[in-house]
């Protein structure tokens, strides 16, 4: 299901993101299927404004630029 829902998004031309996603494997899986974009909390637990420029400013090299 996940597969058709990527491609259907893609080939209406939208921008196309994984919400919910939780862990490494499921950060792959999307990968696998061409979905650029993922957002969960296995990247981060919701944060205020100020520490995401925080995470920003010192993490970033550790995420594959694919997944943010």
């Amino acid at each position: 299901m996940l597969s058709t829902m990527i491609s259907l998004g893609q080939n209406l031309n939208l921008r196309v993101i994984a919400v919910g996603g939780e862990s490494l494997q499921q950060l792959d899986i999307c990968q696998r299927l061409d979905c650029e974009e993922v957002q969960g909390f296995w990247l981060t637990l919701t944060l205020n404004p100020e520490d995401v420029t925080q995470l920003l400013l010192s993490n970033c090299s550790e995420l594959p630029p694919t997944l943010y």
